[in-house]
């Protein structure tokens, strides 16, 4: 009878032990690894996809040089998705970052939530006025104030364009852009003749570019993003639009040029690619095309140094937020493969600027 009580008494405990590793382990099993948590926020379906799997590649190339740094990807673009990614990256994924994010019209309505949590919020395009000014923003990319100004005198004093037409999104990205660019191009002797506003996940601009050729201006700014550029530029010549086009730093990316064909000819664009080549770019360059087959573009470049900055302030202060935005906010002179990074009062990074035009199938310096 003793024995039979130990036995029983043997396998009572048995089966609890075994349901504690069961609990323990289920509550392991949801718990955030330790170390980085950065959550990010990219169009990995849709119009923009290809644009949001550079900068993944980018991430990916950092992180696989960095320990302890998780990374959490979120399919969104639009304001409703976007929101939605981030509560759940900050409630089940306890991100310490919000460390990426593509698209300006979803990133800007995250700002207040990542105020209000304390998260740091890094944006991978240039920036609209209504990123700037946020406690918890930070970016790689500069302004679009600046940018769209050098892109109005360009057009104004080097292309000699008198007449400008403008097809741009409904966005705070596409906004500033018309804005700024405007702004720049009429104070340098320019005169903008129509403005056309699309939606953002808009493929056809028939509409849009029949309005502008019974203008006939001398060139036409548009803000637009991938294979739906690739469709507005093939639309236009096949409407017989002889006017020059005009993109920004977003636009050098291959999959448009592949898209349009012979449409692409001429096309210019601004380019934030750092010039001359350092030997950290030079390097990042040969590993990104040993591991992917192409060239890096914009959003590539960024998101690799967005993840490295992200790292050090880390390694530096831990999960403290404030800390972390002190040392980022004291970065200086930074080389990065995006170029030389000094984070400014606005939480932006200017880089230089240059022009390039595509030429023989790919972009070259104008």
């Amino acid at each position: 009878m003793k024995n039979k009580h130990i036995g029983i008494g043997l396998v009572v405990i048995v089966v609890v032990v075994g349901l504690l590793i069961v609990f323990v382990g289920g509550i392991l099993a949801h718990k955030p690894s330790p170390g980085l948590r950065v959550g990010v926020v990219l169009p990995l379906t849709g119009n923009f996809a290809a644009l949001g799997e550079h900068a993944k590649n980018g991430y990916e190339m950092a992180r696989a040089n960095l320990s302890s740094v998780n990374v959490v990807y979120e399919d969104a673009c639009q304001p409703k998705d976007a929101v939605s990614a981030l509560n759940k990256m900050i409630q089940e994924d306890k991100i310490t970052v919000m460390g990426g994010s593509f698209c300006v019209v979803g990133f800007v309505p995250m700002l207040p939530i990542l105020d209000q949590n304390k998260i740091i919020g890094f944006n991978l395009a240039p920036n609209p006025d209504s990123t700037l000014g946020h406690q918890y923003f930070i970016s790689t990319n500069s302004s679009i104030k600046l940018k769209a100004g050098e892109l109005g005198k360009f057009a104004a004093n080097t292309l000699k364009a008198k007449t400008a037409a403008i097809i741009y999104y409904n966005t705070p990205l596409g906004e500033d852009y018309r804005k700024y660019f405007q702004e720049s191009y009429e104070q340098n002797g320019g005169k903008v003749i129509s403005s056309q506003v699309t939606l953002v996940d808009a493929t056809d601009f028939r509409t849009e570019l029949t309005k502008v050729k019974a203008l006939n201006p001398d060139l036409i700014f548009v803000v637009q993003l991938s294979k739906p550029l690739a469709n507005l530029l093939t639309e236009s010549r096949d409407l017989g639009i002889s006017a020059k086009l005009l993109g920004n730093s977003q636009n050098e990316d291959q999959t448009i040029i592949d898209a349009a064909g012979k449409a692409a000819l001429g096309f210019l664009i601004s380019s934030d690619e750092p010039m001359p080549k350092t030997a950290v770019v030079e390097d990042f360059n040969a590993r990104y095309f040993a591991k992917y087959g192409q060239q890096p573009d914009v959003f590539a470049r960024n998101a690799y140094d967005s993840l490295t900055l992200q790292a050090q302030a880390y390694a530096k202060c831990g999960a403290n937020s404030d800390c972390m935005l002190e040392y980022l906010h004291s970065v200086k002179d930074f080389q990065g493969v995006s170029g030389t990074i000094t984070i400014q009062a606005d939480g932006t990074a200017y880089k230089p600027t240059t022009f390039k035009v595509v030429n023989d199938g790919k972009f070259v310096q104008y």
